[in-house]
Formats: structure tokens, sequence, C-alpha cells
């Protein structure tokens, strides 16, 4: 079983859209929560490649690609739930089926046939993350656009080349991506009958589009109307 462990992670000078992060710690008021800063993440037991990785976006100021490698060994040493920054809680992962695979990830909202890697989990150790990290650390130079080279792009290329048939457990958009990055009501959503966890607010920290936007002030209010089940 995966452990009742979130995990966030936000890197940079911007203020930590705080209120957000407090709805996953208030919905599971008795799992564990960490909060990851870049000194947290330093002193994680990095294999080389990948710290090079990690290293160039942050001297870049790249700091969703930043993101991408640090969760990805977060997840290897210690196991549990890693959820963007930029995503709001509706519903308590509690009991959810997708506790009890051994890897699973989100599928993506725009694609099916891809994933999203705003919202994974798995165990400690877990061979198919091992090997994501593997493949992390053989990057090199090469590191942009980061979805494709480290984020989901990258996983996706892990699990349907080395993984097939399934061993990764692939969760319907819908429940953690009800809305597309336009805003937009993802179409899955309409014929999705299952709970809906989270609201993303896609493009919405590191001064893109800010807590305090209307635009992101309009979907808060009417995304937890809508959504919550």
């Amino acid at each position: 079983m995966i452990p009742q462990l979130i995990h966030q992670v936000w890197i940079g000078p911007d203020p930590v859209p705080t209120d957000w992060c407090q709805t996953w710690q208030e919905m599971h008021p008795d799992w564990d929560y960490r909060l990851w800063r870049e000194e947290d993440i330093d002193r994680l037991d990095w294999p080389e490649g990948a710290r090079k990785v990690y290293d160039q976006y942050i001297a870049d100021e790249r700091y969703c690609g930043a993101v991408n490698v640090a969760r990805a060994l977060i997840l290897l040493l210690q196991g549990g739930i890693y959820i963007d920054a930029d995503m709001v809680c509706i519903k308590t992962m509690q009991g959810a089926d997708f506790m009890q695979a051994p890897i699973w990830i989100s599928q993506s909202p725009h694609d099916p046939a891809r994933s999203q890697n705003a919202a994974m989990g798995c165990e400690a150790g877990n061979h198919i993350m091992q090997s994501y990290v593997g493949h992390l650390c053989e990057v090199g130079e090469d590191i942009h656009p980061s979805w494709q080279k480290t984020g989901a792009g990258l996983f996706d290329h892990v699990r349907n080349t080395h993984f097939p048939r399934g061993r990764v457990t692939l969760v319907p958009s819908p429940a953690f991506h009800p809305r597309t990055k336009l805003g937009t009501v993802n179409k899955a959503a309409w014929g999705y009958a299952g709970n809906i966890y989270a609201d993303h607010y896609f493009y919405s920290t590191h001064g893109r589009i800010r807590n305090d936007h209307p635009r992101g002030v309009r979907m808060g209010q009417a995304g937890r109307r809508q959504f919550r089940r």
C-alpha cells in the first residue's frame, strides 16, 4: 500500500500558495504532510546525474523542471502522494482505490493516452519509479522542454516502453483535473461518475496567474461548488 503521506514542492523566490496547500492538510488530518523547499531537497540522497539536471533547471530559473526531478526522487525514497502546489483539494483521498496500487498517476485532461504528473503516488522503492529516476540521471544537458525531457513525457516513455500492460494505474483525468489548461471543463468529466479530489489551476503559480488574480478567484469559488462530491 502507498503510505498516507502527501508531498508538495515549492521552489523559487515567489511566496508559497499557502491557502491551496493547506486544503490538502485540512482534508487529510490523519495523514502525514510535507512541504519541500530548496534546503530540504538539497539534503536528499541524490544520484549524480539527476542532481546535475536539477541544478541546471535552478540555474535557468525553470522551476517546473526542477520540481519534475525532485518529486520523482522524493517518491522513490519515501513513497506517498505527490500533489502540485496549484491544486486545491476538494475531497479526501482516504479509501481511494488507487491508494492500494503500487504506483499510480493521473491521466492528462488533454490526451487520455498521456499522463499528468501533477498528481501521482507510489510505494517507496517502487521499481518503475526507480527506472524513471534512472532515466532522469541520463538526460544530460538537453533538458528543455521540461514536460517532455523530465516530466510526464519521460514518465510515459518509461511506462510504455519498459512497463507495458497496465503496471502503472492510470487515474481518470477528472479525478484531479476537472478543468483544462484553458480553464474550460474537461470533456471527460461529463460522463465521469467517480470522485473528484481536486481542482487544478494550471499556470497559476510563479507570477503567471497569481492566487489573487481575478480569474483564479472566480475559478476557485466556482470550482468548489461545481466539482464537490
